[in-house]
């Protein structure tokens, strides 16, 4: 398991860097749930698959979050949709 996702604590207020689908990243305000388990591989083109593929790939990780003002729980993939996790919301700057 990601030592990130270890030490995050239950209803933390985090920063998700999560990718879209035309490649870039997005910043999104996020609520840390918990529920981490094992689900799937990635592998190394970044594919993700069920079982283990046949040249490897690495366990893939899912964790629940609650988005900002979102009233339901969402489901996420560590580095297959999420690519980054900061503590506390990040405020841009004004001016």
């Amino acid at each position: 398991m990601p030592e990130i996702l270890k030490t995050i604590p239950e209803g933390a207020k985090v920063t998700l860097k999560v990718a879209t689908c035309f490649g870039g990243l997005v910043e999104e305000k996020a609520t840390f749930i918990g529920n981490v388990r094992q689900h799937g591989y990635i592998s190394g083109n970044g594919s993700w698959g069920l079982y283990p593929f046949r040249n490897g790939g690495e366990p893939c990780y899912v964790f629940d979050a609650r988005l900002y003002k979102q009233r339901n729980i969402s489901t996420l993939r560590w580095r297959f949709t999420v690519k980054g996790i900061s503590m506390g919301w990040e405020v841009p700057a004004m001016g």
